[in-house]
């Protein structure tokens, strides 16, 4: 008995002297599924020989087979839509027919995150698709999915395949500052490189998105104060005078390194405490003037009425006669020093 086949093939039959052939080894559906035999008959003088076709009928014996092996990585960026593939697996089955043929299914028992309300799985194509937009969180960033193939064999065989899925964060949160605004007092004279107060900013996003720097939006008041780039701390730049200004109004911008980068802004507004450091001034002033009165004249007759203003805030003024007047005698009489603070005085 031969084969024509592949040499060897007829190895795996014998042929018993009733003529009955019977397997001589195991048979393999996916090595081979059809042997054609040749058969030799012979009484010692005439031969004959017959062809004899075995087909081997599959059997469920394989289960899928996913490829590539191993654990399957997949990163989508947060903000990924609904109903999005973002991946996919195969696996194949070496079996015939209906045996071959392979179903996936997500095992939502096995997933972690409820990952089988964010992902789904196609039963045919195997390919991953979102359930809703995908979303970047500290704590469900990452979802790790087990994926079931099954065939449709008889006695049903299947084979799992893990699948990691982490969402990458993008750059979709602006830095937000812990207030709006900022209210700092400063007092006035204060040197250069005097701190007067820090904002702060945070970003809900991570990596570079995360990292804020600091920086004065121009305006007149920003030459005069500096804003630390990593910190938020503000700092004057030169000797403040509240004389020229009684507050000052500063925006803030912070940004992140995202790309692109995002940023939001705050206000701080400055009071400048004041010091006394003005005199006051008479105004009108009345140096040089010169005052005549009667003869006679009653005590506690007003002579001459002035004011006297002080650019500081809050400051009490207190009038005295510090000097000795010169008292000028009517008629051209000459002039009498010495005796004005017995004469006049002035109302605090």
């Amino acid at each position: 008995m031969t084969s024509s086949s592949r040499p060897g093939d007829a190895q795996s039959f014998i042929i018993n002297d009733n003529g009955r052939i019977v397997t001589n080894r195991s048979l393999d559906f996916e090595t081979l599924s059809r042997i054609v035999l040749t058969v030799n008959v012979s009484d010692g003088t005439y031969s004959s020989a017959a062809t004899v076709t075995v087909t081997i009928r599959d059997f469920n014996d394989n289960s899928p087979q996913f490829y590539p092996p191993g654990v399957l990585r997949i990163s989508p960026a947060e903000g990924t839509g609904e109903r999005v593939v973002i991946g996919s697996v195969f696996a194949n089955d070496t079996d015939a027919s209906s045996n071959s043929l392979v179903a996936y299914r997500l095992l939502a028992d096995n997933s972690t995150q409820d990952a089988d309300k964010f992902f789904s799985v196609d039963a045919q194509s195997g390919n991953i698709v979102t359930r809703r937009r995908l979303e970047y969180h500290n704590d469900s960033y990452i979802f790790e999915l087990l994926i079931v193939a099954e065939d449709f064999g008889f006695v049903r065989m299947s084979a799992g395949k893990q699948v990691i899925i982490t969402i990458i964060d993008i750059n979709d949160n602006s830095p937000v500052f812990e207030q709006d605004f900022y209210y700092f007092n400063l007092t006035e004279g204060a040197s250069s490189q005097t701190m007067v107060g820090a904002v702060m900013a945070t970003d809900a996003d991570t990596g570079s998105g995360s990292q804020v720097v600091y920086r004065l939006v121009t305006s007149s008041s920003a030459s005069l104060f500096a804003v630390d780039l990593q910190t938020g701390l503000i700092t004057t730049n030169g000797s403040i005078d509240r004389e020229l200004s009684m507050q000052y109004v500063l925006t803030i911008r912070a940004a992140d390194l995202g790309n692109p980068p995002l940023s939001s802004t705050a206000t701080v507004i400055i009071y400048i405490v004041d010091i006394n450091d003005s005199p006051p001034y008479f105004d009108p002033d009345l140096s040089g003037n010169r005052y005549y009165i009667a003869d006679k004249t009653p005590a506690g007759t007003s002579i001459v009425t002035s004011g006297a203003l002080d650019v500081d805030i809050e400051q009490d003024l207190f009038y005295s006669l510090l000097v000795t007047p010169v008292v000028e005698l009517a008629g051209g009489g000459g002039f009498l020093p010495g005796t004005g603070l017995n004469i006049f005085s002035i109302d605090n």
